[in-house]
């Protein structure tokens, strides 16, 4: 069936391993490069939701879908959505800019090194990503290693469980480049500070990028190897954006959708996303394959609605608790929303049930399905069309905001 939660119709299959170029999976998203053009046509026939029902499926909502929509896509070398030109800054942020350029192309020829600093939300990673993608193009023979500390902490720990150190330490000992983002998060690594220090004692000619959210002398937790790395750096100092600024970057990711979006849209979004600008892909994309915004996003209230459904925070309530409060609420016994039965009159408060333990419970796909005994695309349908009717139905809205209320009640009587 080609709109059955999870299940991509074979055209669309083609279409994604031809223009399509996985660009970066972390622990909760998966960026995703797409050719404009594709992501137009799936907008305006309104399938492009089926690519979040598929990820839903396959990771039980774990993984958010980040889809970045570029001129070409498939055929990608290095991720060109985090580029020097794609950079909007601020007139405070202006000359970081030019240094990091200057840096990445081999101008600031006495310094090898280049401490970033600056807080969440100022562009660091972006930074980062413009300097490798710079280097990489200017040594192609080489390997330049981007990673963020907690990514280098995983991959040593898979080092020593595997046996692969010694490959582990040739592999870092003989890049090309080495950028490691928030090296904050190294304070306690013990093991991965000695591999870097040991790594960079055989790294002295060649570009070293650190990030930061903090000065250097603050990082009392970091070795002091590291630490005097940093020091002996070129210092770069980022500030966060300012509200004009972070308007100017969601008005520019918006623009690459190619769809309209009421300038009250971009302030909505300015105002929701704050410091947390790396999500603004995530953040449109859940916006953009949701039915209610085909047109594009000139909705405001559609668009609050969205979101606010989508960001608020889990209660302290058990999937036991969930289940007896709808049944109380619509009148009927818990063993009827666990019954085979298909009425009507059963399977709407089912499906309520089962958003508000996605909601606000957290529990996953499977989870939800074996509380009611049914497989987990049956809990993933539910979800995902109450999601839309509650976009549609005053009705709706307003009993899920009873149920919410009782919870939430609930939920601070238990502590």
């Amino acid at each position: 069936m080609e709109g059955e939660p999870g299940r991509l119709p074979l055209r669309m299959r083609r279409d994604l391993a031809h223009d399509t170029r996985c660009l970066d999976l972390s622990t909760h998203t998966l960026r995703v490069a797409i050719d404009a053009a594709r992501i137009r046509s799936w907008v305006a026939e309104g399938s492009l939701s089926l690519l979040g029902a598929a990820l839903d499926e396959a990771t039980s909502g774990a993984v958010e879908l980040a889809l970045v929509p570029l001129e070409v896509a498939g055929t990608l070398e290095t991720d060109s959505s985090y580029s020097f030109d794609s950079f909007i800054t601020s007139p405070s942020n202006q000359s970081a800019l030019e240094l990091a350029s200057e840096f990445a192309s081999g101008r600031l020829r006495a310094k090898t090194s280049l401490f970033v600093s600056g807080p969440r939300g100022s562009g660091k990673t972006h930074l980062l990503r413009a300097i490798a993608g710079e280097l990489d193009r200017r040594n192609p023979t080489g390997e330049v290693i981007f990673r963020s500390a907690e990514e280098l902490s995983l991959e040593l720990i898979g080092a020593i469980w595997n046996h692969g150190l010694p490959e582990f330490r040739a592999r870092l000992a003989g890049a090309s480049a080495l950028i490691l983002d928030d090296i904050q998060d190294l304070a306690g690594r013990e093991a991965t500070q000695d591999e870097l220090v040991r790594a960079l004692s055989t790294l002295a000619e060649v570009p070293v990028v650190f990030s930061v959210s903090k000065s250097a002398e603050r990082m009392l937790d970091l070795m002091e190897p590291l630490r005097g790395r940093i020091r002996s750096g070129t210092a770069l100092e980022l500030v966060a954006p300012e509200w004009e600024t972070r308007v100017a970057i969601i008005l520019d990711r918006i623009r690459r959708w190619q769809v309209q979006a009421e300038p009250e849209v971009a302030t909505f979004l300015a105002g929701k996303l704050r410091a947390d600008l790396q999500r603004i892909d995530s953040v449109l994309t859940r916006l953009l394959t949701h039915p209610s915004c085909r047109s594009g996003l000139s909705d405001l209230e559609v668009v609050r609605h969205l979101l606010d459904d989508a960001s608020r925070h889990p209660l302290r309530v058990a999937p036991e608790e969930v289940i007896s409060t709808v049944a109380r609420h619509f009148n009927l016994r818990q063993r009827d929303l666990r019954s085979s039965t298909r009425s009507r009159r059963i399977t709407g408060p089912r499906q309520i049930a089962m958003y508000l333990l996605r909601q606000h419970c957290g529990l996953s796909y499977p989870e939800i399905g074996r509380r009611f005994e049914r497989h987990h695309t049956t809990a993933l349908h539910s979800v995902r069309l109450t999601r839309q009717r509650l976009n549609e139905s005053v009705a709706l809205r307003s009993a899920v905001a009873l149920l919410e209320k009782e919870l939430l009640r609930r939920s601070e009587e238990s502590g």
